[in-house]
């Protein structure tokens, strides 16, 4: 069943069921009768599942995606937890490793009462198990409690410890199906033993769909040209262009030149707001970047939090003037909404230019290589140093 499909049978019901007769009552026990307006809480539930869809859409990995959905999905659902599950089809395993390294409150109190990573986890598929009927049914399956669902995993003891904690009147099993095959799960611990079943439906579709663009987009990354955080260019493609840049620039004397950035205090970042927020600064300063340029300019992710910009025709002087734009602008970056960031993003930039740094690729490599280096420790001598500190960026030529 599509997304489409199912929003419309949800919205049909929530409408009072025209055309059907009567009222609706749905499974949360909220009903209105037939030609009453819906109710402010169907609003609030539809708007915000509307919020968290865009949000799983614009996601930029899988690890992105499923950690906002494990975040968000309470609020929408009214689940104590959401646990996305993916399906490992050459292990028949379900797992839940994209979110490793990732705090969310709900997942963390289900590992304290579990006494283990919920991350961690996999869950095979017997033929019996709950897990194998739900993906098999693809439809919404529930059991009483944490038993039915982990008890062949984590143990009795664990499960009763962590039913008594967390106290869930009903777990949900959502599949996350598209034409037919599998993905995975989505579990629901739902504190009341009544729920609306189609809202849980509808959130699985959207993580579906959200979840197979990004599958096919890393597939894509792994044999092309697209790196899979920040959708840029790769390094490779990158190496490709500017290997023939530079014979373009050999042979008609035109000057080519090369800005590298590199962003301050980014495995800081990620270390204190997780990989997911990481993933998103990377790829918020990679928009800015794309927006910078134009064809036959290229912007592509050099490394892990190292930018370059590869621009033919432009001399040292005008590159210079392209940085300092650049630095300004990125001061605005922010992935915290409008609460901002608790400080600017900035980056350490290095200028090479050819011939002058290097006449191959990896010549002018290295000197930008060198450059970031060198302007790093001037950085840092400058935090410590009162006295303002001098160029915000370097030159590989001035660096000599």
């Amino acid at each position: 069943m599509r997304v489409a499909e199912w929003w419309a049978k949800y919205t049909t019901r929530r409408e009072g069921g025209v055309g059907r007769g009567g009222a609706y009552r749905g499974t949360d026990g909220e009903g209105f009768e037939e030609g009453a307006p819906p109710s402010q809480e169907s609003f609030d539930r539809q708007r915000n599942l509307n919020v968290l869809s865009l949000l799983l859409y614009s996601a930029g990995t899988v690890e992105e995606m499923l950690a906002t959905l494990a975040e968000k999905g309470p609020q929408v659902t009214g689940a104590s937890v959401v646990y996305p599950l993916l399906l490992d089809k050459r292990r028949d395993v379900l797992h839940a490793r994209p979110l490793q390294g990732n705090s969310i409150a709900s997942l963390d109190t289900l590992s304290a009462a579990l006494e283990a990573e919920a991350a961690d986890l996999e869950f095979p598929l017997p033929a019996q198990s709950l897990r194998r009927r739900a993906l098999e049914s693809g439809e919404v399956e529930t059991a009483d409690s944490l038993r039915d669902l982990m008890e062949d995993v984590v143990g009795k003891p664990a499960c009763e410890a962590a039913q008594k904690a967390l106290g869930p009147g009903r777990v949900a099993l959502a599949p996350m199906l598209m034409d037919g095959d599998p993905l995975g799960l989505l579990v629901f611990l739902i504190k009341e033993e009544d729920f609306d079943r189609e809202l849980l439906e509808l959130l699985a579709g959207h993580a579906t769909l959200a979840l197979k663009n990004l599958t096919d987009l890393e597939q894509l990354g792994q044999f092309g040209d697209v790196d899979q955080v920040t959708w840029l260019h790769n390094r490779r493609y990158f190496m490709e262009c500017l290997d023939r840049e530079i014979v373009r620039a050999k042979r008609y004397h035109r000057p080519l030149s090369l800005i590298f950035l590199d962003i301050d205090r980014f495995s800081a970042f990620k270390e204190s707001y997780g990989p997911s927020l990481g993933d998103r600064l990377l790829r918020s300063v990679g928009m800015l970047l794309a927006e910078s340029v134009t064809e036959p300019e290229v912007v592509a992710r050099f490394d892990a939090d190292e930018f370059v910009l590869l621009l033919p025709e432009v001399n040292r002087a005008s590159a210079v003037s392209i940085t300092t734009n650049l630095m300004g602008r990125l001061h605005q970056v922010t992935v915290f909404g409008g609460s901002g960031s608790p400080e600017p993003v900035s980056a350490t930039p290095a200028i090479v230019c050819y011939p002058d740094d290097g006449a191959a690729p990896y010549d002018l490599v290295a000197a930008a290589t060198s450059g970031l280096e060198q302007a790093k420790r001037e950085k840092q001598a400058a935090a410590s140093d009162p006295e303002p500190a001098e160029p915000p960026f370097r030159s590989a030529r001035r660096a000599g």
